[in-house]
């Protein structure tokens, strides 16, 4: 995948970036741009990463933490409902103490918090904000790490373990389904990153670790495959523009938080599948 990522091939001839690198590069006011990242996490949950980005974008062009902090959580919602959708995971009222905790601690600026040495110390002082845990604490590490507001390795950024995370590994064989007997249904994306999640994280940063890759870097290309190839659930669309080899196509339902099952869960019969059967009796 980071072969192909960084050789420009497959899908990532046609778009290797990801929207928060399109949308913030053009932010010039460095505290703006660090609180429309730190603002896009409160509107991260089970929505498109675009309208996200676009929004927490919108919301530090036009109010700082003192506007927010000061806001009543009802005005927030008005605020955040004229730019995305507000009705899930009540973001107004995780806006409304975060810029709270964000101006009593640490002087309205969050790359304030960026002063520890370490990552899982500064992990664990992002997830004391309410509204953030483990996922979303790893996004706010990979993209203030991107932007150069800390200086850790690389190779130490924690991967998000979400839907694209959960559909490549269980495509590629990393990661076994194993349901009640003759279970059918849809399965949640909450109830697999719960019983796994940490799992799989701990198994993508001894990768990086171990090989020295760029987190950053496999974290973009993972969700880039994810949101841009798997999303469009075609047998065409994993043999042209996939890299990976993945045993099965895993599909999902429109917003992405259920694993239909068992029914999507079934071998790629393509081109590559094909070549490899032939292969075995060369």
């Amino acid at each position: 995948m980071l072969e192909a990522y960084y050789s420009k091939t497959h899908i990532f001839k046609m778009d290797s970036s990801v929207p928060e690198v399109k949308l913030y590069n053009g932010i010039k006011d460095e505290q703006k741009r660090s609180l429309a990242l730190f603002y896009t996490i409160a509107l991260d949950f089970m929505r498109q990463s675009e309208f996200v980005y676009r929004a927490g974008k919108n919301l530090a062009l036009e109010y700082d933490i003192d506007d927010l902090a000061n806001m009543r959580i009802e005005h927030i919602g008005f605020v955040i409902a004229r730019i995305m959708d507000n009705g899930v995971g009540n973001p107004a009222k995780i806006l409304h103490d975060c810029a709270k905790k964000l101006k009593k601690n640490y002087e309205g600026d969050p790359r304030n918090i960026f002063r520890y040495e370490n990552v899982k110390t500064t992990r664990k002082i992002l997830q004391e904000f309410y509204g953030i845990g483990k996922g979303k604490s790893a996004l706010i590490l990979k993209n203030f790490q991107r932007f150069g507001y800390s200086n850790f390795n690389n190779s130490e950024i924690p991967i998000k373990i979400d839907r694209h995370a959960i559909r490549l590994s269980i495509g590629n064989g990393a990661v076994k389904i194993i349901p009640d007997e003759d279970f059918t249904g849809n399965i949640h994306i909450g109830k697999i990153v719960n019983s796994g999640g940490v799992f799989l994280e701990d198994i993508f940063n001894k990768i990086c670790l171990d090989k020295g890759y760029n987190a950053i870097d496999l974290d973009d290309a993972k969700w880039i495959i994810g949101a841009r190839v798997c999303k469009k659930k075609s047998r065409i669309a994993c043999r042209d523009l996939c890299p990976l080899d993945c045993e099965a196509l895993v599909k999902m339902n429109k917003s992405g938080s259920y694993i239909e099952y068992p029914s999507e869960l079934r071998p790629l019969l393509d081109t590559r599948y094909v070549y490899k059967q032939m292969e075995m009796f060369d």
